[in-house]
């Protein structure tokens, strides 16, 4: 699995987009994508700016995709007949929506990977790669962004397509929307999965993983701090990291319950149930008046009182809406962006539970 972000070159890369690449660089993130599909009036900017990024991915041992039409190049004083040019300037790959010829992408591997167009590769184009002796571990094939709602790609068949071109001997890559700085002019997010437009970043990660996905680019200029260190965590220590808010005013068991746990290795239909949670010296934990108009919802975390016997001190997060109940206190609830991540939460995982913050302004 790896990761990685989107900067684009429509505005000029400032000190905090040094910053922001330099942090994702840390965080664990693998790779930049950008694209110089450009209006001619900003042919010397664009210019300007892909060298100063490519500058910043090297500095930061990042990976340089571009995604370019077949003239971008030739606008901005590069070319596709120089590969090695474009190899020392700092750009790791070339991702080409239009058909190119065997030779050519022959050419260009010897120096750079390729990113064919995963959507529309057909049998055909792959058997003449490999007439031509094409060396398909230079060769990567890349889902579009679809930036309008309602036109990202359709789950199962995004699925058959991938294993087709697992089969082929191409790794996929594709897209999940980001949550800080959208992309203009919609502002909908940049999937490559329709499903995936409104949910958390991760989450939408997680699940690309599963479908046959290598790696996965953030499609949006820019992820929120407390989700970079929600990837962070997961791609460092394959933690889950929830964000987790007070419901119950003064209620003494909200700090009880943060921290790192466990999901068990028997997983609940209805609930995640830390694993070890009433193995530790559990206190005196009486039912709270509160209990009993509060419901437990998705996400709720709760704590097992004393009318559970010898459940008391059990740690649960709620998989689905649960009626009140006089046994089990209501510790806190988890941000509901962060609700997504509960599928992905698999038996036996380490997951935690950290206090929600404010974001600060970026």
């Amino acid at each position: 699995m790896e990761y990685g972000f989107s900067v684009y070159l429509d505005h000029a890369l400032t000190s905090n987009s040094g910053i922001y690449i330099k942090q994702m660089s840390k965080m664990g993130f693998s790779g930049i994508f950008t694209s110089i599909h450009l209006p001619e009036d900003k042919v010397v900017n664009y210019r300007e700016r892909l060298f100063q990024l490519a500058a910043l991915a090297r500095e930061n041992h990042l990976k340089l995709m571009v995604d370019i039409a077949c003239d971008s190049l030739e606008k901005i004083g590069l070319s596709l007949s120089d590969p090695q040019r474009l190899s020392d300037l700092g750009i790791t790959g070339l991702r080409l929506d239009e058909h190119l010829s065997p030779a050519i992408i022959n050419r260009l591997s010897s120096k750079l990977k390729i990113g064919l167009n995963a959507s529309t590769l057909t049998q055909a184009e792959i058997e003449e790669l490999h007439s031509a002796g094409t060396d398909f571990s230079k060769l990567e094939a890349w889902h579009n962004y679809y930036p309008r709602p309602e036109t990202g790609l359709e789950k199962s068949w995004f699925t058959r397509k991938n294993h087709w071109l697992q089969r082929a001997g191409l790794k996929v890559q594709a897209f999940v929307p980001g949550d800080e700085k959208m992309r203009a002019p919609l502002f909908k997010g940049l999937p490559t999965l329709e499903e995936h437009r409104s949910i958390h970043p991760l989450a939408a990660a997680l699940d690309l993983f599963k479908l046959g996905v290598s790696c996965v680019y953030v499609g949006d200029p820019q992820i929120k701090e407390s989700t970079q260190k929600q990837f962070a965590a997961f791609i460092q220590e394959s933690c889950l990291t929830f964000q987790v808010k007070q419901v119950i005013p003064n209620s003494r068991w909200f700090d009880y319950v943060l921290g790192i746990h466990q999901n068990r290795f028997d997983p609940a239909r209805d609930v995640i149930r830390c694993a070890d949670s009433r193995m530790h010296a559990v206190p005196l934990i009486a039912k709270e008046i509160q209990q009993q108009q509060h419901k437990r919802k998705i996400g709720s975390v709760t704590l097992d009182n004393k009318e559970y016997l010898r459940y008391m001190g059990e740690i649960e997060l709620c998989l689905t809406d649960l009626p009140a109940d006089e046994k089990v206190n209501t510790a806190g609830q988890i941000n509901a962006r962060d609700c997504d991540l509960l599928q992905h939460l698999e038996p036996g995982a380490k997951f935690k539970l950290v206090k929600m913050q404010k974001e600060r302004n970026s």
